[in-house]
């Protein structure tokens, strides 16, 4: 008998269970794993296996190993009491979400059950179960009746691992953060302009129960001075990044457009605009997003330190995109509020050959409009490197740690580095 924790919300559907249950838990280190019960039944409100004769769950790395691990022979081997004439329950955990395969005695028909969409789709127009199955693959893959859609809708709410939103490893939170480094983090102990190019390296690893996921940054950009006086501010970013979880890939990018206006010596305004793409046939999932934000940044200068606070607001939408054989569009669309205050201390010391200081940071990030798997963010920050705030210095330099605590038991560090020149 096997058990998972869930969330569980209660319908009026017209379907056979009235409360639904979507599992958080992962059975494997795996983002997708499979049960087999030959002759057993499954209770849907408690994401409850029961009766019969059921297998050991097994972890898959891809959605594709997964699905191909549906075949009869396969079974077969999972659960030795498995053959093509059996009565059968099938439990698929989709990135930590339920779905249900059900076949009858001496039938090569396959009910497809996804609870959290209400969804119950028959397969039996071919003369096999292994068929069926292929078309069942196809029908998740190619959105017909917008069913790969509304998946990935779900999997943003209930999944800690979704590539698009909902967590710090997703394209939703890397275009936020980018967005948001660009108009206050990267300016916060200082309001001067940077002429030049920017390189860095960001290492992240974020936890929700089981599952680690890790991901790698890479945050390219370049600035210029522009105005009469040069006093504001163009900036392009280029943020390129690659995840890894439980041994599936997935890879994402986004490229966004500031300008920083200089009201004066101490405030500037920067508003943004974006647009990212996150692809993983691991993970069957693609997607694109755009975005628009204003970023709002006030410098306090005191006799041997400053204080800045940063406040955004910005709007994150996706958009349809199609790639690896799969084509979507979750229709998520938030709108993020994102605060901060910085402290920023001269040192007594060099780093690098350069007069050095210390940033302490900590932001808040709320999100609003879709429901996704976490949508409050506290960060703590702290950075060491070269005062950002000397005029002589055409060259800056900083290395930081950051932890995160976000709902839902999400989780982990990042540490950075930049090199601004």
């Amino acid at each position: 008998m096997k058990k998972f924790k869930s969330h569980q919300i209660c319908t009026s559907s017209l379907l056979l269970w009235s409360c639904i249950s979507h599992a958080q838990n992962f059975a494997t280190n795996k983002p997708f794993d499979l049960l087999v019960s030959v002759n057993g039944s499954y209770v849907f409100d408690q994401d409850l296996m029961v009766g019969g004769d059921q297998s050991g769950y097994l972890g898959y790395s891809s959605v594709n190993n997964m699905f191909n691990a549906l075949s009869g022979s396969k079974l077969g081997s999972i659960n030795p009491g498995y053959n093509d004439d059996s009565a059968a329950m099938i439990r698929l955990g989709y990135r930590g979400l339920p779905l249900i395969l059900e076949t009858q005695a001496n039938s090569p028909a396959i009910t497809l059950m996804i609870p959290a969409l209400n969804e119950v789709h028959v397969f039996d127009a071919q003369a096999t179960r292994d068929l069926n199955r292929d078309d069942l693959k196809e029908y998740l893959k190619n959105s017909r009746g917008n069913i790969l859609d509304r998946l990935q809708k779900a999997l943003a709410r209930y999944s800690p691992i979704d590539p698009v939103a909902g967590n710090p490893g997703s394209m939703q939170f890397q275009m936020v953060a980018s967005d948001f480094e660009r108009g206050f983090a990267s300016k916060a102990s200082s309001i001067k302009n940077n002429n030049g190019a920017a390189l860095g390296l960001r290492l992240g690893r974020y936890s929700s129960g089981s599952l680690s996921n890790s991901i790698y940054t890479l945050p390219l950009s370049y600035s210029w001075e522009v105005g009469e006086e040069r006093k504001d501010e163009l900036m392009l970013a280029l943020p390129i990044s690659y995840g890894a979880v439980g041994g599936a890939k997935s890879f994402g990018a986004n490229i966004g457009l500031g300008y920083k206006k200089s009201i004066n010596d101490s405030w500037s305004l920067t508003p943004s605009i974006g647009y990212g793409i996150s692809g993983s046939v691991d993970l069957g999932s693609v997607a694109s997003m755009v975005s628009g934000s204003l970023t709002s940044n006030y410098v306090m200068d005191f006799p041997g330190y400053s204080i800045a606070l940063g406040n955004m607001i910005g709007v994150y939408q996706t958009l349809k995109l199609s790639g690896g054989g799969y084509s979507s569009n979750p229709d998520i669309r938030n709108h993020i509020f994102r605060n901060g205050i910085m402290l920023a201390k001269p040192l007594p010391l060099s780093f690098f050959g350069s007069k050095a200081s210390i940033e302490l940071s900590y932001v808040n990030t709320i999100y609003t409009g879709s429901d996704i798997y976490s949508k409050k963010y506290h960060e703590f920050g702290i950075t060491l490197g070269t005062d950002r705030r000397e005029e002589s210095d055409s060259q800056n330099m900083r290395v930081g740690l950051n932890y995160l605590k976000g709902e839902n038991g999400i989780h982990g560090f990042s540490v950075s580095f930049g090199y601004w020149f």
